[in-house]
């Protein structure tokens, strides 16, 4: 009776090793198939390229401005949910650059730049996180008209006086 137990404890502890095995082996399995998912789903920059910079031609088209589109890191693998989830966004960045940052011609000659405005998007990714930088080379934010309109508004009373960080 002892014999038959001993072999019947060996042939269970026996049992249990191969399917500890077994889990360990699903678990590399299911590991490999996530990440291979992961990777699948990723998309390069390059896809969106084409959408950005028609976006720009059409706004400076609408606006009469001549304008340069640069885009950088279009090698950039994105979470394809991601990347088109941030195409309106981007687009409404660049429509805002063209319509409001860049210059007119004459403007700029006069200000002693280049008649063509440029552009600029890049991708960067540093590990799980994406940084996506938008500029552009024009005269920025007009902090007298905004401040203008503050007070037009009635956002900013006449006795403020707001700095620029404000």
């Amino acid at each position: 009776v002892t014999t038959d137990s001993q072999e019947a404890i060996y042939h269970i502890e026996a049992q249990l090793k191969e399917l500890t095995n077994l889990v360990i082996e699903q678990r590399h399995r299911s590991s490999d198939a996530q990440n291979l998912l992961l990777h699948i789903r990723m998309l390069p920059v390059s896809l969106i390229a084409p959408r950005l910079a028609r976006c720009v031609r059409q706004a400076a088209r609408l606006t009469q401005k001549n304008v340069r589109f640069e885009l950088q890191g279009e090698s950039v693998l994105v979470d394809s949910r991601v990347l088109n989830s941030i195409v309106d966004p981007l687009m409404h960045l660049l429509r805002n650059a063209v319509d409001h940052g860049i210059e007119n011609a004459q403007r700029r000659g006069e200000l002693g730049k280049d008649s063509e405005g440029l552009i600029r998007v890049t991708f960067n990714r540093r590990g799980e996180n994406l940084t996506i930088v938008v500029e552009d080379d024009g005269g920025g934010l007009d902090y007298a008209r905004i401040e203008g309109l503050a007070r037009e508004r009635g956002i900013l009373e006449l006795y403020e006086n707001p700095t620029r960080a404000d």
